[in-house]
């Protein structure tokens, strides 16, 4: 996202930007790390002969094992602790909205949300062990949020949240919010379904190189 995008928002939606930015890039960069320990734990020693593989002690590998996934499980703990402390500051600030307030706006039970996030129609970051949504989908028709959530297909909720806050300079500069307040037409929602889903795809492709690297 550009700069000059993000100078266009409120000081704390721009904020609030930059810490899923964060978030998303520490987890990634510690999930990369943990899958790498692993591997190379699991990599057979193939410079080695059989029989100095025989003899090598059985317990230093074990604990050299124990010791990289312990590494990169700490990192990745605290990388989930740093995330949900920032979650916690959305909620406080009504960025996110607990279930129960979407679902009696939409006539629908708390619960029926699981299945709709199930099915991709919405999504929801979880907070202290309970869920809660963008407050842009209490200004949204169900079906337009439907649309746009399933666009965005496998991404994780935090980045499709950070597709839902910031300015688009396909939508002229402006949020998906705006975009689709009192639209009229068919069309607008399309222009919204498209970028959603090449933003998925350009986000997918980075996630595929970065694992395969």
């Amino acid at each position: 996202m550009a700069d000059t995008d993000l100078k266009s928002l409120a000081p704390r939606a721009r904020k609030l930007i930059e810490q899923l930015r964060a978030e998303n890039a520490t987890l990634k960069r510690d999930n990369a790390k943990l899958l790498s320990n692993l591997k190379r734990q699991e990599r057979p020693h193939a410079a080695k002969s059989p029989r100095r593989a025989l003899h090598e002690p059985l317990v230093r590998r074990v604990q050299a094992a124990r010791a990289a996934k312990a590494e990169a499980s700490t990192g990745l703990a605290a990388a989930v602790a740093r995330g949900e402390a920032a979650r916690v500051e959305w909620v406080k600030s009504g960025e996110l909205v607990p279930a129960k307030t979407l679902a009696e706006l939409w006539g629908l039970t708390p619960q029926a949300l699981g299945p709709a996030a199930e099915r991709g129609e919405v999504f929801a970051l979880v907070v202290k062990r309970q869920r809660f949504y963008p407050k842009e989908f209490l200004a949204l028709d169900r079906a337009d949020v439907a649309a746009v959530c399933d666009a965005l297909g496998r991404l994780s909720p935090a980045e499709k949240l950070v597709f839902w806050k910031r300015p688009h300079g396909g939508l002229g500069g402006k949020t998906l919010l705006q975009a689709l307040s009192g639209r009229k037409d068919a069309a607008q929602l399309g222009r919204v379904t498209r970028l959603a889903q090449a933003w998925a795809a350009e986000a997918q492709a980075g996630d595929d190189v970065a694992a395969a690297a």
